[in-house]
């Protein structure tokens, strides 16, 4: 499950962020990623998107904001990292 979030940046050097639920064996995974705006009117799958800040490498890439053991915790926690 994804959910965005909306732009940051400025002008100039825009960007967008989104969370994700990961499922993993035991738990499930709370990720936020900030990725830059590369998008037009046929290239806007979010995933593809290399990270916002140029120093991140894809492997490090997306940051782990909450762990829980069942989805509907995970949902918690997925709203709560979702402003507004």
């Amino acid at each position: 499950m994804e959910q965005f979030l909306g732009p940051v940046g400025a002008p100039g050097r825009i960007g967008v962020s989104y969370v994700e639920v990961h499922p993993t064996k035991a738990s499930y995974e709370v990720y936020l990623y900030t990725v830059a705006d590369v998008g037009h009117e046929r290239f806007f799958d979010l995933v593809e998107f290399p990270p916002f800040a140029a120093d991140r490498h894809e492997e490090e890439f997306g940051l782990l904001v909450a762990t829980a053991e069942d989805p509907s915790n995970a949902l918690s926690a997925f709203s709560v990292a979702s402003p507004g």
